[in-house]
């Protein structure tokens, strides 16, 4: 969770006003953030980040010698771990050692 998304969170949960439009937050009457007033389209997203989630693993791989931890992978591909998991588990190239390390099986 960002800086942001954990600001916002304390202020709906203290129910203030929006820093920058000073509308209510508790009646949804701040327009500057689109996060407030429009519903998430996650598996739309998905969809099209897939492609990018993996782009991402295997260049943090890259990046690490061609093996990282898990959890470095999450945070490259920015995934939970069990969505990171699944993910990792549809590709080819990469596999997820018994010790729990993320290995890049090109050139092996």
């Amino acid at each position: 969770m960002s800086a942001l998304d954990r600001a916002w969170s304390v202020l709906k949960a203290e129910k203030k006003t929006c820093p920058k439009c000073e509308g209510r937050l508790d009646k949804m009457d701040c327009h500057c953030d689109d996060r407030l007033t429009k519903p998430k389209q996650t598996k739309v997203k998905k969809a099209e980040n897939t492609a990018e989630q993996k782009s991402a693993i295997i260049e943090c791989l890259k990046r690490e010698g061609g093996a990282a931890s898990l959890e470095d992978c999450c945070k490259a591909a920015k995934m939970s771990k069990e969505d990171c998991k699944s993910l990792i588990n549809t590709m080819d190239n990469v596999k997820i050692h018994n010790s729990g390390d993320v290995v890049l099986m090109d050139g092996l």
